[in-house]
């Protein structure tokens, strides 16, 4: 590897005689990279690269990763702040009740359940949530993780029927056997299936968020929520497969 003028090479995760391949571009130095490919073969296992199903994968992996890789783009959190905000203020009425002036309070903490970690001033939605400050800290990751996926659903949604159009009415070019024929239907509707499978898992994962939420801003019971917040990573790799079929649809 240390003529530069062999060019690049490019191999598949999991290709037709991968390791040999390996073997045969790193020579002695295949064990020295063993890091870098238990990380590729990690990222190649996640159905998506959104930062909250990563940052999970990375800490079941035990690998040290800086958090500034699992933040959202600024145009993700720019698009999702209407939904965001109209989600969160009914909790900031709730936790900040009695402060006056709480119109100005609103906007504040939903720009710091956005950000990267939260300060003293979100302190009443703590107490709210009955959560110590490590279990907030990771809540409020998790919630955010919960407006991105329900902002996510909404895009989805918006694009979902056009892109089941076109996969079930786009036609091949050339003359074709009746086998090839038989496979592209079976196929077409296969792949139909799956796309509607990934929306209505995405669906049944936001509906559960959606019932612990309203548990807490109509009784005032943040018991169910709490634990929502909890043990919502489980729930993050349904949803990555759901925001695979998103981005599918929009290279497609």
């Amino acid at each position: 590897m240390d003529n530069l003028s062999t060019g690049g090479y490019s191999i598949f995760i999991g290709e037709r005689n991968y390791e040999a391949r390996l073997r045969m571009i790193l020579g002695s130095n295949l064990r020295q990279n063993a890091r870098d490919r238990e990380v590729l073969t990690m990222l190649d296992a996640l159905p998506s690269f959104d930062p909250f199903l990563l940052r999970e994968a990375v800490i079941k992996k035990g690998l040290d990763v800086a958090p500034c890789y699992f933040e959202l783009s600024p145009a993700d959190l720019a698009a999702m702040r209407a939904l965001a905000t109209e989600e969160v203020s009914s909790l900031v009425r709730l936790s900040f009740a009695g402060n006056a002036g709480l119109a100005a309070y609103t906007d504040r903490p939903i720009n710091k359940i956005l950000a990267t970690k939260p300060d003293e001033q979100l302190e009443p939605l703590r107490h709210t949530l009955k959560l110590t400050p490590e279990e907030f800290e990771e809540g409020l990751f998790r919630w955010k993780a919960f407006l991105y996926y329900k902002w996510a659903q909404t895009d989805i949604l918006d694009n979902a029927q056009a892109l089941i159009d076109d996969i079930l009415n786009i036609q091949p070019t050339g003359f074709l056997k009746q086998s090839e024929r038989q496979y592209l239907n079976y196929s077409r509707m296969v792949t139909r299936r799956g796309f509607m499978d990934a929306l209505d898992n995405i669906e049944k994962i936001v509906l559960l968020y959606d019932r612990a939420y309203c548990d807490l801003i109509e009784k005032g019971s943040p018991l169910l929520f709490r634990e929502f917040l909890l043990t919502a990573p489980r729930l993050f790799h349904q949803l990555g497969v759901g925001i695979s079929a998103d981005k599918g649809a929009k290279i497609w």
